[in-house]
């Protein structure tokens, strides 16, 4: 695309995802498309996931994961997160989609078939609320991708700001991409903010959080965060 052809581009495709604003909450399509080979995967408000042919914009398949989008102020998926396995020893799920909702879990889908990986915590997902204590609806949820590093998925979280005191903590935690366990945590309001939870402790209330997208170094083994709040 350059000025001098710009005047002659023409629609390929368009390719509209049905999701629309619910009970009068505001609603805005955010996603940026992640194109893998000819297959472009997006996000909508509500958390369905979508793969279209990119050439053509016909869609392959959908996932609805019904969210529970109560309490929720601003419905966003800014977008889905990519992974592909190495490991010989993986025979389903060997491409997946990872994607974090608005109810606070993150899912895994093939990203092939749109089906759930079974080997990723139960049923294709894990919950993103253990060790935050109470949450209310809409307070704390993942907007933004996971960051793929290897075979980790760094995820940190929107917290709703200045509505009130004791919101829950901004802390940003690493599954494996695979079965979805915990493998560290870095919460900035702790004194260690990688010290282990311990029985009945909940990761600091308040502490800043990190809703927008992040950025990795595959060479360095780094992450970097931008927080808020």
């Amino acid at each position: 695309i350059t000025p001098a052809n710009v005047d002659r581009l023409k629609v390929a495709w368009t390719y509209r995802t049905g999701d629309l604003p619910t009970n009068g909450m505001p609603q805005m399509f955010e996603a940026t498309p992640l194109q893998i080979g000819n297959s472009l995967y997006l996000c909508t408000g509500h958390n369905i996931v979508i793969a279209l042919d990119a050439d053509t914009g016909k869609e392959r398949w959908r996932h609805d994961p019904k969210v529970e989008a109560k309490g929720v102020y601003t419905l966003a998926c800014r977008g889905v997160a990519y992974h592909e396995a190495t490991d010989p020893a993986i025979r389903e799920c060997r491409s997946r989609i990872l994607m974090g909702t608005v109810d606070g879990r993150m899912i895994a889908l093939d990203a092939q078939t749109g089906r759930r990986c079974q080997d990723f915590g139960r049923n294709g997902e894990i919950p993103l609320h253990v060790g935050l204590g109470s949450v209310k609806p809409g307070v704390q949820f993942v907007t933004s991708p996971p960051t793929i590093l290897g075979n980790v998925a760094v995820v940190g979280g929107f917290v709703l700001d200045n509505m009130g005191t004791g919101n829950p903590s901004g802390v940003v935690r690493a599954f494996d991409v695979t079965s979805g366990k915990q493998l560290w945590a870095w919460d900035a309001g702790r004194h260690d903010p990688n010290a282990l939870l311990k029985p009945g402790e909940t990761y600091v209330h308040g502490s800043p959080n990190a809703w927008s997208l992040f950025s990795a170094d595959p060479k360095l083994g780094l992450v970097y965060i931008p927080t808020g709040n």
